[in-house]
């Protein structure tokens, strides 16, 4: 994924507030859990797609921690 740019990472905070935005980040959490479900069952090329969906769930879960990470480096300088 891009390096979040302030602007970004700033709405993606003010995101968290909203409840819309909290059921999506539940729905992705349901999600994760399940792909990591099929992981233990999956061998091969599946896995290895199974894998890769995983982490990228992985990726938007942590987005709004990585938000205020960003945040706070550019305001660091």
């Amino acid at each position: 994924m891009q390096t979040l740019d302030p602007r970004t990472a700033t709405a993606l905070i003010r995101l968290q507030a909203n409840p819309d935005f909290q059921l999506y980040q539940s729905w992705l959490t349901a999600s994760l859990t399940q792909a990591d479900e099929s992981n233990r069952r999956l061998e091969g090329p599946a896995l290895h797609r199974s894998q890769g969906s995983a982490l990228a769930l992985e990726q938007l879960l942590k987005a709004p921690q990585t938000a205020q990470q960003a945040l706070a480096r550019s305001q660091r300088g």
